[in-house]
């Protein structure tokens, strides 16, 4: 009879601890060992606990494009997903409130780049990498995320050109070196300022990992034609000299092309300037001209080593370029 009792009494504590270790199962807390809850998604795995109240997961991942301005979701925009080694793995199409999970699922800490394009000429690029997720959100959710990707709507910007005697240069307007001029000498002060018009709409800048390139925003000016060597111009932080043409630029603050607007108060005003010279004193004739252009997602560097932009860059001024003609 006690030899039955003791047989009893083993096979009870092997059935509770079997009912132990089913119930830490299924309520996933055995997935720090790496063994993850059978209620988890196909593709997915809850990996290891970092002892902060988070573990790493293998899940697809869920992004929300948001207009960082417009406070909205951006419908209907390409997200395209490279690996850390520039290897394209998706190509994602954002729902009507911004968002979309990736079709693969990704550990977490793996880097990724992400390019994001709306189809109406805003471009950002994004670096990602993959997070943790709180224990709960890991057995709970089938998606890491969302990770949210801040970036903006576009609308072209204007400019206007003026002199320091307040005189307005429109496209294709002349300036007379003697009439535009500080009095008793022959230096032109001009002053570009940049507006953009429209609320909560502006401009990001950002970096291609792609094409190794800058996503900047440059007002450039050309000086060309007849005698255009025999300008000097000063005040621009960088230029360059090709073909038929001296070039100058410099970089736009972001800020300043953006228009945002919360309740009644304007965050951002959306306008910026910079000024400039021009020495005309050894310069005659009317053949030589100014051509003022704004660029978005160029890069400087590029543009003086290989005569180009970049292959995203977008000259955003409506009919440009805004071209000055100088006359003697």
């Amino acid at each position: 009879m006690s030899k039955g009792g003791k047989g009893i009494k083993i096979k009870t504590e092997y059935l509770l601890l079997a009912a132990i270790l089913l119930f830490a199962w299924f309520g996933g807390y055995l997935a720090p060992l790496g063994i993850p809850a059978p209620n988890l998604p196909s593709g997915s795995s809850v990996l290891t606990g970092t002892g902060d109240g988070t573990v790493s997961v293998t899940k697809p991942v869920d992004f929300y494009l948001l207009d960082q301005y417009g406070g909205s979701g951006i419908a209907s925009a390409t997200l395209t997903v490279y690996d850390s080694g520039l290897i394209q793995l998706e190509s994602l199409t954002t729902a009507s409130d911004g968002t979309i999970a990736t079709s693969a699922a990704y550990k977490s800490g793996t880097v990724m780049y992400v390019k994001a394009d709306d189809g109406a000429s805003s471009l950002k690029w994004f670096t990602v990498t993959v997070p943790k997720m709180t224990e709960a959100d890991a057995q709970s959710l089938t998606v890491n995320g969302p990770i949210e990707l801040k970036m903006f709507d576009y609308t072209a910007p204007t400019i206007a050109v003026r002199d320091s005697a307040g005189n307005a240069y429109t496209d294709a307007g002349s300036l007379n070196k003697t009439s535009g001029a500080t009095p008793g000498t022959d230096s032109v002060v001009l002053t570009v300022t940049w507006f953009e018009g429209t609320d909560n709409d502006g401009y990001q800048a950002s970096y291609d990992p792609i094409n190794n390139v800058d996503w900047k925003a440059l007002l450039v000016v050309k000086c060309s034609g007849t005698n255009y060597e025999l300008v000097t111009v000063s005040g621009f932080s960088q230029s360059v000299e090709k073909g038929s043409a001296i070039y100058y630029c410099q970089e736009i603050d972001p800020q300043t092309l953006t228009k945002w607007k919360v309740g009644s108060d304007y965050r951002l005003p959306g306008t910026g300037s910079f000024t400039f010279s021009l020495d005309l004193s050894g310069y005659s004739g009317d053949s030589a001209d100014l051509d003022v252009y704004v660029y978005y997602y160029a890069d400087w560097s590029n543009f003086v080593s290989k005569g180009s932009f970049g292959a995203s860059a977008l000259s955003v001024l409506s009919g440009a370029p805004h071209t000055i003609n100088l006359i003697d």
